[in-house]
């Protein structure tokens, strides 16, 4: 038998052209957001959101964040670097009632001196807190009120027990 006849090649496509490659437009570069200084990214209320009240011991006019729910008081200090805080920064946590009261410096990075205020304004006890330290810190007395400041505001302002402080009557515990 003769051999088979070679097969016809399969014809073959030219290789395509390869597409022209349009660039993609440049993106403009983005600015990296600018940090806000005052935001703490470890805390839940930022100081520039609380609500503020004057407190007046003696010649001292203070104005004091407001800590007026559980979560706020909770809160607290804690987190706050000192640059975040002014020689006369002053915190107030409002209770709903008078009972004796006990604090201490969890996750509180600066030193802080503490009063405890009775529902009628005398301060009951005043007192200096260590930064970190998780003793609590009793009050003397029933306290409705307690004040915070950077340790060694009270002796420079004349702060210490047996003084009134004028909270105003509208602030209260929610």
């Amino acid at each position: 038998p003769a051999p088979d006849p070679a097969p016809n090649p399969t014809p073959v496509a030219p290789a395509p052209k390869p597409a022209a490659v349009t660039p993609e437009p440049e993106k403009p570069v983005e600015e990296p957001q600018k940090k806000d200084p005052s935001h703490n990214p470890s805390r839940i209320y930022q100081l520039k959101e609380l609500e503020t009240t004057v407190v007046t011991i003696g010649k001292n006019k203070l104005t004091a964040w407001v800590m007026d729910t559980d979560s706020k008081r909770t809160e607290g200090m804690m987190f706050l670097q000192k640059n975040e805080l002014k020689a006369n920064s002053a915190m107030l946590f409002v209770f709903p009632d008078e009972l004796d009261r006990s604090f201490w410096m969890r996750n509180t990075y600066v030193p802080l001196d503490i009063a405890y205020i009775a529902a009628n304004g005398r301060i009951v006890s005043a007192k200096a807190m260590k930064a970190l330290d998780e003793t609590g810190v009793p009050s003397d007395g029933p306290a409705m009120y307690v004040l915070e400041m950077q340790q060694g505001a009270f002796k420079r302002l004349g702060i210490k027990a047996g003084m009134k402080a004028i909270i105003d009557p509208k602030v209260k515990s929610k």
